[in-house]
């Protein structure tokens, strides 16, 4: 129950701690450089058509809020090939390097890109496909002119890891598709369009849990202050540890000895082990009032807890205030 981790010392008068450990992943946020969707590239043959001799986009809006773009409405393929063409497609990554795009080691070559287009393990089918709304109808047509594919509203926010060398910077990804006959005759027009991205580093930590307790206690208190039991029953509740991660089940009950009317003070704060003592850090948080908070959707331990009590709306303005109170998950 995350909840608990994010409030470190719980309640007033009740100290929890969680002894975790910290490791450094290696990863990067892309930033759009524009709102389109691709952009043409330059000095190409007529026969070379940009994203627009693929797509009709009339359909299809584009907003920025914040890091990611956000899509919404359709778009119809428009492209002069037959059902029945294979379709190759690549996509290579550039980086710009001493004012020119020099390329990466970042390259995919596909000789049939239909029968991977909606596949689940590609990495656009997480940020474009799964949003497809008529998957079932088009999934077999690929880019047969005049098919539409239709999209709820979503947000692509992309990001990557790498453990090799470091990739900051702009860098454009050149998508391009070519169509093949039943002869293997390629069809007169190709489609090559690209994209301008910086990639930024963003430093995530994994957190890891040192045991499979909830809470443990902190020593040296004095009877007035209880650990997580005087908060909490937790007879009803199981906690298993598959591979890095806890995994909850079951309800807990509160048990407090208080009223519902009392004004709850919350703090977290997080301590480095270091040179054998624990030692404060930057991070720490103070509520006056932390019941307006505990089911905020916008904290951190509402994504990773509260939104998983399947019976919120019956304690959600009770917060820990009433004994007996049983929260199921």
């Amino acid at each position: 129950m995350m909840l608990m981790m994010m409030m470190q010392q719980t309640l007033l008068f009740t100290v929890a701690t969680g002894i975790l450990s910290f490791t450094k992943a290696h990863r990067y946020k892309i930033e759009f450089e524009d709102d389109e969707l691709f952009s043409d590239c330059p000095n190409q043959p007529e026969s070379v058509l940009n994203i627009n001799g693929l797509l009709n986009l009339t359909e299809l809006t584009i907003d920025r809020p914040q890091d990611s773009l956000q899509f919404s409405g359709n778009f119809t393929t428009v492209w002069n090939i037959q059902k029945t063409d294979l379709i190759q497609g690549s996509l290579d990554v550039f980086k710009y390097e001493r004012r020119e795009w020099v390329p990466t080691i970042y390259k995919m070559r596909a000789l049939n890109f239909c029968s991977i287009l909606f596949d689940k393990n590609q990495y656009w089918y997480r940020v474009w496909g799964q949003h497809v709304t008529n998957l079932e109808e088009v999934k077999d047509k690929c880019f047969k002119p005049g098919t539409k594919y239709m999209h709820e509203t979503f947000e692509m926010y992309l990001d990557f890891e790498n453990r090799m060398q470091n990739v900051e910077g702009e860098h454009k990804i050149q998508f391009e598709l070519k169509a093949f006959d039943e002869f293997n005759r390629m069809r007169p027009t190709s489609i090559l369009a690209i994209k301008i991205l910086s990639f930024t580093k963003a430093h995530r930590y994994k957190i890891e849990f040192e045991d499979d307790e909830l809470f443990s206690d902190c020593s040296n208190q004095p009877e007035s202050v209880l650990n997580i039991h005087g908060l909490l029953n937790l007879t009803e509740w199981t906690i298993d540890r598959p591979q890095d991660n806890l995994k909850f089940s079951g309800n807990f009950t509160t048990v407090w000895n208080i009223q519902k009317t009392d004004r709850i003070q919350c703090s977290l704060e997080i301590f480095k082990y270091d040179r054998r003592e624990w030692v404060p850090t930057l991070y720490k948080m103070k509520m006056p009032h932390f019941c307006p908070l505990l089911f905020d959707e916008n904290q951190h331990w509402y994504k990773v807890w509260g939104q998983h009590i399947t019976n919120l709306e019956e304690v959600k303005d009770n917060c820990l205030n009433v004994p007996g109170d049983l929260l199921n998950h």
